[in-house]
């Protein structure tokens, strides 16, 4: 069960680091970033030649083939506007799509030779987030407001305190 699953790494640090895009040199900051010693994800391939040839709407998107590579760094939403889609590229219902982002183009998504999914899950520390929505609705920290205006306030003061 992957809910139950959890790892300590001793020799973890916090750290910002620059990434760019394949081929450039504009560089992107990701702040606060965990280093992990070995992610374990999935190996990985895209054979770019395939999708083109069975996927129109990614013919002349510039992607890159990668054949049994692991993936060594995921971006987390702390940094999501370096990941985030500015583009992307659809085709039928289920096929894969293309998206582009500030460190270039990738697809997601599976294509019908594939037979098996893969997925990592990170339980990031929901009970810290719940705790967080929970105390922005405790009422015992609101004070109380007079919310009147000063024509509202005339009818209740002296007619010697009205001023025009």
């Amino acid at each position: 069960m992957f809910s139950d699953t959890q790892r300590v790494e001793s020799t973890s640090v916090r750290a910002s680091i620059q990434v760019s895009a394949v081929n450039s040199n504009k560089l992107y900051w990701l702040n606060n970033v965990q280093t992990i010693p070995n992610l374990g994800l999935p190996k990985q391939t895209v054979n770019v030649d395939e999708l083109r040839g069975e996927y129109n709407h990614l013919k002349d998107i510039p992607l890159q083939s990668y054949y049994n590579i692991q993936p060594m760094l995921l971006i987390g939403t702390n940094n999501w506007k370096i990941a985030v889609p500015r583009m992307t590229r659809e085709g039928k219902w289920n096929e894969p799509i293309a998206s582009k982002c500030f460190l270039g183009w990738s697809t997601q998504g599976s294509t019908t030779s594939q037979r098996f999914v893969s997925m990592h899950h990170c339980d990031c520390k929901w009970q810290e987030l719940h705790d967080e929505v929970k105390e922005s609705f405790n009422l015992d920290n609101i004070l109380p407001r007079n919310l009147q205006s000063k024509d509202d306030k005339r009818p209740n003061m002296p007619k010697e305190e009205w001023t025009i």
